[in-house]
């Protein structure tokens, strides 16, 4: 198990690498989002412990190291969605260039996604959260979950 996780860090920095190069530098929404990432997991570790203490015995709750897994697969795609997103807005930079259309946007997929996993990450840590005990103001969730709505496209 614990050699799995080492390749799949591997693949994860050799992404990362690619990606930078590409990039130049880290933008700011990328590393909020890995920042959120990592709450997200710890938040998650956390939130599992304390149900498992209010609730010994019972299986479905505690660490699952299945779901932190199956969280860790999502993260990864995350990551490569990004490096693709990030791919077709060098591709549509090149291109108008390449036709002569100045664009002052750049990085508007990569951004968008970026944004969008982030609430993502956000609305899953005040669940964890929530988990823990804390009581999340339902308004702050709803804020959250409706600029996600909105960066989607879908109406509340």
């Amino acid at each position: 198990m614990e050699l799995k996780i080492s390749k799949l860090r591997i693949v994860i920095l050799g992404i990362w690498a690619l990606f930078m190069g590409k990039m130049g530098e880290i933008p700011q929404s990328i590393s909020i989002l890995l920042l959120m990432m990592v709450i997200d997991q710890v938040s998650g570790i956390l939130a599992a412990k304390r149900e498992a203490l209010e609730h010994p015995g019972e299986k479905k709750y505690g660490i699952s190291s299945k779901r932190m897994v199956l969280g860790i697969f999502k993260k990864a795609g995350y990551i490569l969605t990004i490096v693709v997103t990030t791919m077709v807005d060098i591709l549509m930079d090149t291109m108008m260039e390449y036709i002569g259309i100045k664009s002052t946007i750049k990085g508007s997929f990569c951004l968008l996604i970026t944004v969008w996993f982030i609430l993502g990450e956000a609305i899953s840590i005040l669940e964890n959260a929530s988990r823990m005990g804390v009581k999340v103001p339902r308004f702050f969730r709803k804020i959250i979950s409706e600029l996600q709505k909105d960066i989607d496209g879908k109406k509340s």
